[in-house]
């Protein structure tokens, strides 16, 4: 706009001007009083913000001519004028035009004014337009700007996300919206960086969408949507407000709610088509909107593998087969296991799914466009190998090694021997073997045995007869000596120690220790003396014989014997291969004295009789034997030879003995290995109506010795009457778990006793229960205890189980028991009402084996999975008021989890072994077994680990 400013006049010279004119009749310019006017501005340049001087100078006036002058600006509309001056605070160049109104006269020429921008305060984006239309572009640059927004320097590059499209110094979008649009510039780091929005509205209407409120085009039946319409651009951009026309089907499944709204509730399953047409000028515009009423999820089935499936096979994938369909909507997701899964035209579907060993569970989810959901979870099992349990029994359905029972050093001797608390082989044996082993007279049996014969030295001496003649005499003789024993002190206990090697074991067995000598013996000598007397008659003349003849004399010697230690090392071979008989033969003994001593023989006096001498007449003889022989080296003669007697004889007695007695210890520590037994299955799920029972068949397979201890290989089944409709592959092996994982049993030989449970004998025992049906039927609700977690009085549960328990040791997370597709059917009442569920139930548990006096159990842990498929729900009267199906999906897993968490398998009791019922000499009711037991797992296998005890 043009603002004119008005110089004044004095009043006189205002009133002077008419009159002037019209006295003189002419004018120096055009009739006027003045030539022109001319437009000064001072300074011709200013900065944003700044002002300039405008003047407007009359050309040729005299000095009466006070004529009122004004100005204009161009462009108008963003400088502010003043009676002698203008500012403004856009940058740019404006022309400046003075004129005289009152007479017409206007500066031709002007005066331009140029405003420059300011100092720059910040970084930003300059648009040439702003709006724009969709689809449209506008110029787009960046500026250091002043404090009014004047460019002052082009910088950088304008920058913004889509849908803004730069191109060429320009941006548009063909979507409306607003837009923020900034600038990418390493200049003028110090000043701030601004943005700007770039507003872009909708284009020409070329077209109209029909839409309803909800957002969707799939409804549940007795759900209701409002329609309404939006016009378009040409790029989908929507126009609010265009009048149109709307039409809906006739159908009695449709309720029209309100007219005006277009609202309507949809009655029944079908597909609706709705239609709006613009009206003027766009009539030829028009849209249709089918609605789908659904409230029917997808027809999913499975057909294989079937629920409940046992399945063999290395690890291939199974490949999931079954078919899906939906009616109304269509199937829109549909995934097992998390996986897409690929449909075919006619809904048949093929998964392949990876197994892993033990149960599997198939998720099979799917939902319509509709949003209705369908979910099937059956379980298979899944190995490379079964023990089919038709047509046999426990023997039957052995498992070689299926038991490993270990024997170590503590078993067989741990170094503390109290015959009141036998602990172990070596006391037992030292209890048996001091009962069986006479050693008393095993030694008196022995020195009975001794006869020796030693000849004396000849004896001389003389006589005299007269004093002219003598006797000369000769003894020449041997003595006859027999043993007996007196005053026996012997150790009849004797200790035993039992050290394991390759191929068996070694017993040390030794009577004596350091603080009494094994054997102290009195020891009677019988000696008889026979001796040739012969005598010759001598004189200074010469020597002849008179005398020739035998003499005999007894006498009775006492000594003692005492031996230090006997020992015995007894060299047992024990083996047993699979399919050949239990090996146990002693193969030989080592025997050995330690510090035989006799004492000293004290001299005795040996009497020959009466002999009648030559020129003596009867004469009574009689010698000390220390004068026949040296008693000391009588003694060293009889050393020797009862050490060879003891050491030749004594083993030849005890040997059998040992092995009288240690050949059955052992002999019967493996027969009672063999069992071959039935026990009943404890009623861990309630009480049942008959009592079930569960055969169990053992017998050795192998044994082997090495220097930490034996290893016994114990073949072990179970076995039971079918009670179950069902006829799965038999009982899951392990197998190595698909992945070859090592079933080797390590051991530390820490405990004196280990045994080694293959779990595949414990899946057997389990199969084994579940095949007699034992699982199946009703479960006492009332043993969970406490309030029942659900509203529904007389509240009944009915169990079948379509697989076994299974116990799974292939998993990296420790031991567990899964159940799959446990079908349960609930009923009770609600509110008055009668209600129904059945289901299927898949559910993992934690697991561990828990020791007791009574035996060893199986404890199920805390509950780790669940899932639940839904098959039927009847809410009675309740109707859809009551969530039946929600209400037991919540409280299902605590109501199973407090029937079987905490519950225990067993116990499978340990039973010790009465001694008594294979050696004989034992009092009546003597039984070995495992005390202070503990459990660990390791593939494959359970570990029980204990002592032996009484």
């Amino acid at each position: 706009m043009n603002r004119k400013y008005v110089r004044t006049s004095s009043l006189f010279a205002l009133a002077l001007v008419p009159a002037l004119a019209a006295g003189c009749g002419g004018s120096k310019l055009r009739g006027t009083l003045i030539d022109g006017v001319r437009t000064v501005v001072e300074p011709a340049q200013i900065s944003a913000g700044g002002n300039a001087k405008v003047t407007c100078e009359l050309i040729g006036a005299d000095a009466y001519a006070h004529l009122e002058t004004t100005f204009t600006v161009s462009p108008d509309g963003v400088v502010l004028a003043s009676a002698d001056g203008v500012t403004t605070t856009v940058a740019g160049t404006y022309h400046i035009t003075c004129a005289v109104p009152s007479v017409g006269v206007v500066d031709p020429v002007g005066a331009d004014l140029k405003v420059v921008a300011g100092k720059p305060v910040s970084v930003r984006p300059i648009l040439d337009d702003n709006p724009i239309a969709a689809g449209t572009t506008t110029g787009v640059r960046c500026a250091a700007v002043d404090q009014f927004g004047n460019p002052a320097a082009i910088t950088g590059t304008p920058v913004g996300d889509a849908p803004l499209v730069f191109a060429d110094g320009t941006v548009g979008s063909e979507v409306a919206g607003s837009f923020e649009i900034s600038c990418d510039t390493p200049e003028f780091a110090s000043l701030p960086r601004e943005s700007v929005f770039l507003e872009v509205v909708p284009g020409d209407v070329v077209g109209v969408e029909l839409k309803v409120d909800p957002d969707r085009t799939t409804f549940a039946v007795g759900a209701a949507g409002r329609f309404y319409w939006v016009a378009v651009d040409s790029f989908g951009n929507a126009i609010e407000g265009a009048p149109g026309t709307f039409t809906a089907p006739t159908d009695p499944a449709l309720q029209l709610m309100d007219e005006a709204e277009h609202r309507y509730r949809f009655l029944a399953e079908g597909r609706f088509t709705f239609r709006v047409t613009l009206a003027a000028p766009y009539p030829a515009l028009s849209d249709d909107l089918t609605v789908v009423v659904d409230s029917s999820p997808p027809v999913l089935n499975i057909t294989f593998p079937e629920r409940g499936a046992t399945l063999a096979g290395p690890g291939q994938p199974v490949v999931v087969q079954g078919k899906i369909t939906d009616t109304w909507s269509g199937v829109d997701t549909f995934t097992i296991n998390g996986d897409d899964v690929t449909v075919g035209a006619d809904g048949s579907f093929a998964f392949p799914l990876p197994p892993h060993w033990g149960v599997n569970l198939i998720d099979a989810r799917a939902a319509d466009a509709g949003g209705n959901a369908v979910k099937l979870t059956p379980t298979f099992q899944y190995s490379q190998a079964y023990v089919p349990f038709v047509d046999s029994n426990a023997e039957g359905l052995k498992f070689d090694d299926g038991i490993v029972m270990l024997l170590g050093q503590n078993f067989l001797d741990d170094g503390v021997h109290d015959h009141g608390d036998i602990d172990d082989m070596a006391t037992l044996l030292e209890v048996l073997l001091g009962d069986a082993i006479d050693l008393d007279g095993l030694l008196d049996d022995t020195l009975s045995q001794f006869e020796q014969t030693t000849p004396l030295a000849d004896y001389e001496w003389t006589l005299g007869v007269d004093q002219f003649s003598w006797l000369e005499l000769k003894l020449h003789g041997q003595l006859d000596i027999t043993l007996d024993s007196i005053e026996t002190t012997i150790i009849d206990t004797p200790t035993v120690g039992i050290d394991s090697r390759v191929g068996g074991i070694d017993m040390d067995i030794v009577f004596g220790d350091p603080q009494q000598k094994a054997v102290v013996i009195g020891l009677k000598f019988s000696v008889h003396a026979s001796f040739t007397l012969t005598g010759d008659a001598c004189s200074f003349l010469g020597c002849l014989e008179v005398l020739d003849t035998e003499v005999f004399a007894d006498a009775t010697l006492t000594s003692g014997l005492a031996v230090d230690g006997i020992n015995l090392t007894a060299h047992t071979n024990i083996a047993k291969a699979p399919g050949s008989p239990l090996a146990i033969s002693f193969a030989d003994f080592d025997f050995s004295l330690d510090h035989l001593d006799v004492n000293p023989i004290e001299d005795v006096v040996l009497s020959l009789g009466i002999v009648n001498l030559p020129g003596l007449g009867n004469q009574t003889l009689s010698f000390a034997l220390s004068d026949l022989i040296d008693l000391n080296g009588l003694i060293g003669g009889f050393i020797d030879p009862i050490a060879d007697l003891l050491t030749t004889t004594l083993p030849l007695l005890i040997d059998p003995l040992v092995e009288a007695v240690a050949g059955p210890v052992l002999a019967g520590l493996f027969d009672a290995i063999n069992i071959d037994t039935s026990f009943e299955i404890p009623p861990i799920l309630g009480p049942k109506p008959e009592t079930y029972y569960l055969d169990l068949y053992t017998d050795l397979s192998s044994v082997v010795f090495t220097d930490p201890g034996g290893t016994l290989g114990i073949s072990a089944g179970f076995y039971s009457d079918k009670g179950v409709e069902r006829d799965p592959l038999g009982a899951i092996k392990r197998a190595g778990c698909l992945t070859g994982a090592s079933d080797a049993l390590v051991w530390g030989w820490s405990p004196s006793v280990g045994i080694g449970l293959q779990s595949d004998m414990l899946n057997a025992a389990f199969f084994g229960a579940w095949w007699t049906g034992y699982l199946d039927g009703p479960l006492d609700v009332g043993a969970v205890g406490g309030a029942i977690p659900i509203p529904i009085d007389g509240l009944s549960l009915n169990l079948r189980w379509l697989l076994p328990p299974t116990l799974n040791t292939c998993a990296v997370d420790g031991l567990g028991l899964e159940v799959g597709d446990l079908f349960v059917e609930l009923t009770g009442t609600a509110l008055g009402s009668p209600v129904r569920v059945t289901l299927y139930a898949d559910l993992g548990f934690d697991a561990g084996f828990v020791t007791s006096g009574d035996g060893l159990s199986l404890m199920i842990g805390e509950l780790t999975f669940s899932d639940f498929e839904v098959i039927e729900e009847d809410a009675g009267a309740l109707g859809e008021a009551f969530d039946l199906r929600a209400l037991v999906e919540d409280v299902l897993p605590d109501l199973l989890g407090g029937f079987l968490v905490g519950q225990e398998f067993g116990p499978f009791n340990l039973p010790p072994t009465d001694l008594s019922a294979t050696i004989p000499s034992l009092p009546p009711g003597t039984s070995l077994g495992l005390v202070n037991l503990g459990v660990t797992t390791q593939d494959g296998y359970v570990v029980i680990g204990g002592d032996l005890g009484q």
